[in-house]
């Protein structure tokens, strides 16, 4: 699932939280948290570039796990709805009701059938429980990789390093997640995910995700001012007697 944009309609799926951390990643409390800026990071830095990615998948993880599982509640609840109102309309025993006997609830009664018709006809065209049950999966899919990518990060803030194992297990969760996009909705509510996006802002800042420290080289230093009633100082090295007056 994408990131929510304000000003174009998300269409696609792709990575997100380097738009966003890539300017204000920190590093560990132990570091005082400096800033580390894009133009500081030397580029031969490969544990920024391959932690970036990490944290990317990580917070869409749970950006996709709030959506879907946001989803997965708004159609089990249409589901249920239209369920409850076909078997209230098509139910022998509600019908022999003292109520519906007199001549305006046997109209009633009418209108209920109409609409329970109405809705068996259409249910199986909505296709709701199909679309429930894709939800479903893709919740568990999304919960699942975020839960073991939370780990990576875990492991990530302990060690202070990407091990071979964190690697190993950030690829599988990779492959995972391409397999998940295939089912992804086409056309995502971009209010939703708006909103999602937010969450998972606050609750995963870039801040609190642990970055190495950049290595700068160090300015050359600056040139020292000569004090008033200093001597010149010579502009070649030579032999100090040439620097004796002559008498």
């Amino acid at each position: 699932m994408a990131p929510p944009r304000t000003k174009a309609k998300v269409t696609t799926i792709q990575s997100w939280c380097h738009r966003v951390s890539s300017h204000t990643m920190t590093r560990s409390s132990s570091t005082r948290g400096e800033p580390l800026m894009a133009q500081s990071r030397p580029s031969h830095d490969k544990l920024y570039d391959q932690l970036l990615p990490i944290y990317d998948l990580y917070r869409t993880a749970l950006m996709n796990r709030k959506y879907y599982g946001g989803q997965l509640r708004q159609y089990q609840r249409w589901n249920k709805s239209l369920e409850c109102c076909l078997a209230f309309g098509t139910s022998s025993a509600i019908a022999a009701w003292a109520l519906f006997r007199t001549e305006s609830g046997q109209y009633a009664w009418a209108v209920i059938s109409a609409g329970a018709t109405a809705v068996a006809v259409l249910k199986p065209i909505l296709g709701l429980s199909k679309t429930v049950e894709r939800y479903g999966k893709l919740w568990v899919g999304h919960n699942n990789l975020y839960l073991d990518l939370d780990q990576i990060v875990s492991d990530i803030r302990v060690s202070h390093d990407l091990t071979d194992d964190s690697a190993k297990g950030f690829r599988r969760a990779r492959e995972r997640y391409k397999q998940l996009a295939l089912d992804d909705d086409p056309h995502p509510n971009g209010r939703i995910l708006l909103r999602h996006f937010d969450e998972v802002q606050r609750e995963i800042p870039p801040t609190s995700l642990w970055m190495p420290a950049p290595t700068i080289d160090p300015p050359s230093p600056w040139p020292q001012p000569e004090s008033k009633g200093s001597q010149p100082r010579p502009t070649s090295i030579g032999d100090p007697d040439d620097a004796k007056p002559s008498a």
